[in-house]
């Protein structure tokens, strides 16, 4: 039986991948850039930027699955997620 602790984790990591996967669809399609965000995004530093930023947040995403699957073991992901977030 799953410990509370655990739960937690797993629920966090999850959500996380999700909303991390959901925030790459407007990265990766400039049509849906213009619908969510609402700006047309045809500069090319912009889209320099945004293919780095979307590279990271894939990564992110696999990462937090990763530490979905052994909550316990890979808490730190937790902490190193809380970093990038107050970044």
């Amino acid at each position: 039986m799953a410990s509370q602790e655990e739960r937690l984790l797993r629920a966090a990591f999850l959500l996380g991948a999700i909303t991390d996967a959901l925030a790459l669809i407007p990265m990766l399609f400039p049509t849906m850039t213009r619908l969510l965000w609402g700006f047309e995004p045809d500069s090319g530093p912009y889209r320099f930027a945004i293919g780095y930023g979307a590279s990271l947040m894939f990564g992110w995403t696999l990462l937090l699955l990763w530490a979905y699957q052994r909550p316990l073991e890979r808490r730190f992901v937790a902490a190193l997620t809380v970093f990038v977030i107050y970044g």
